[in-house]
């Protein structure tokens, strides 16, 4: 028996893989503008990289979430949780323009709230359809 999972699951894994998207992006574009502006391409590769394998690590949690693994939804919570914090501090710091737009700082920690939300709602798991192979 394998279960699929339930409209709110594929919903929640839309979204956050929406949020994912924007920040890679994200990522690459402020790469490319950095090496534009004169900047030594090995170190900005190597800022560039430890996002990019955060990223990939959620990406992972996301094909977990998706064969219904409560563990990686719990992680994801507390990755969520993390950005969340990170965006705050980022948003509240005086030199944020520095860092780009507040609202695309923003637009994705809201996506992945939602898409925790959906996941964690009381039946986001609950209403897995269980059927044969």
């Amino acid at each position: 028996m394998a279960e699929t999972p339930s409209k709110l699951v594929l919903s929640a894994i839309g979204l956050f893989s929406l949020s994912l998207a924007l920040r890679f992006f994200g990522e690459i574009a402020w790469f490319v503008a950095a090496v534009d502006a004169g900047g030594d391409p090995a170190f900005l590769g190597g800022r560039v990289s430890v996002p990019i394998a955060y990223y990939a690590f959620q990406v992972f949690l996301l094909f977990r979430i998706y064969r219904l693994r409560n563990w990686a939804r719990i992680t994801l919570a507390i990755v969520v949780l993390l950005n969340c914090l990170t965006a705050f501090i980022l948003l509240s710091s005086p030199i944020a323009t520095v860092f780009g737009s507040p609202i695309a700082a923003a637009v994705p920690v809201l996506l992945e709230v939602v898409a925790v939300l959906l996941l964690f709602s009381s039946s986001g798991f609950s209403q897995a359809k269980t059927y044969a192979t």
